[in-house]
Order: C-alpha cells, then structure tokens, then sequence
C-alpha cells in the first residue's frame, strides 16, 4: 500500500488544523454554559389546599451566566479559521496536483509541450463551487455553534460536520474539477448531523454536475490533467 506523500506547505496545514481543533475544543470548554437560579417561584402557594395535608410546588427557572453575544466574537473566529485552513488546503492540494502533472507530462527541447487554452468554466460547475462554499460554512457553523453553547461533548456524528465543512469549502474555494461528486455525497451524508441545508445542496450540486456542459468542461480538464 502507497502512502500519500505530502509537501511541507500541506504538512504545515496539517498542524495548523491540528492547532485548530485543539484551540476549539479549549476555547468551547471555557465558553461552555454556566446555569444559574435566577428565580423561584411557588405557584399555588396561596390556594389553599383541603385536609391537613398542604402540598406546595416549586418552580425553579435558571439561566446561562454567559450571554450569547459575548460567545459571539470566538463562535465566529473559530469558524473564520476553519474556513481559511479549508481555502488554504484546497488551493494548496490543486496546485500541487497541477504542478505533478506538469513534471510528469511529456516534452522535449525541440518539441516542446504546447498548453491549450483553458475554457472558461460554465455557469453551472461556478454555481456547483459556490453552494459547496456556502454548504462548506453552514456545516462548519452547526458543530461550533452547538459546541459554544451546550458544550464541547456532543453526540459524535455531530464532529463529522467539522470535515464536511472543510472538505466543501476546499474544493469550492479552490474551484477543483476532481471528486466533485464525492464532495457532495459527503454533504448528503452530513443529514447524520442533522445538516438539512447540505442535503438540499448536494441535491443541487448533483443536478448541476449531471448538466451537458459542465460534464463536457470535467471531461476536457480530465484530459489536460491525464497528459
């Protein structure tokens, strides 16, 4: 078995994430809620109750010590960071898959290798990129968000998000033409964390990768890559 060999830029991206994810599960367990009695209340304290026996209730209200605009500003710079990690490595992955390509493509001095020009990339596969961005945030979004205000220890599916985000956002941000369709199958399969936006996007992105052109510019830039 090859194990993928990786550059020092994308080692380097590797511990960053690993920072990450470390600084978000610190950062969430210092934010996590605070509950504390703010008020209770005896609702049939004044009715009298037949017999000898009086019988009260209680009713007891508590409240989070931490308000939610003060989770605000960490809530929304761990999700600007994993974001920003998910261009980076989605960038960084294309433009070392690109630059193999080149090295191994055949030429010679006296035959050199002429590039064709690029076509420009339909309107479709531009629309598919941008729902898997915005699909990308939203995934990110959900853990986070549920980890800043019920606490980092969640149901586990729920850290599968995490890599959905990341991995949308990569390959959008990066406007990728390899493994789009398994991109979002990874957004479909983001309903075991209750994700219903990604579910109605990967249904949108399939729709748009199965249109005439967008299958015709994956075909053409398979080719230019494969040479």
């Amino acid at each position: 078995m090859r194990l993928p060999r990786f550059t020092t830029l994308q080692l380097v991206l590797i511990t960053t994430l690993a920072a990450l994810v470390a600084g978000l599960f610190t950062s969430a367990w210092e934010w996590r809620p605070v509950w504390t009695l703010v008020e209770v209340t005896h609702p049939n304290s004044a009715v009298p109750q037949p017999g000898p026996i009086q019988v009260f209730t209680e009713r007891r209200l508590y409240a989070d010590a931490v308000p939610l605009s003060a989770r605000a500003v960490p809530m929304a710079a761990s999700i600007a960071g994993f974001a920003a990690w998910g261009v980076a490595w989605g960038i960084v992955r294309k433009r070392g898959r690109e630059s193999l390509a080149k090295i191994g493509a055949p030429g010679t001095k006296d035959h050199p290798r002429q590039r064709l020009p690029t076509p420009s990339p339909p309107l479709a596969l531009t629309a598919c990129w941008g729902l898997m961005i915005v699909g990308g945030l939203v995934a990110l979004g959900i853990p986070i968000a549920l980890m800043f205000t019920i606490g980092p220890l969640l149901f586990p599916t729920i850290y599968f998000s995490l890599f959905v985000g990341l991995a949308a956002i990569a390959r959008g941000a990066a406007r990728d033409s390899m493994n789009l369709k398994r991109t979002a199958s990874l957004q479909l399969a983001n309903m075991i964390a209750l994700d219903l936006a990604n579910v109605v996007f990967a249904a949108m992105e399939f729709a748009l990768l199965r249109t005439d052109r967008v299958k015709a510019y994956l075909e053409s830039t398979k080719g230019r890559s494969s040479k």
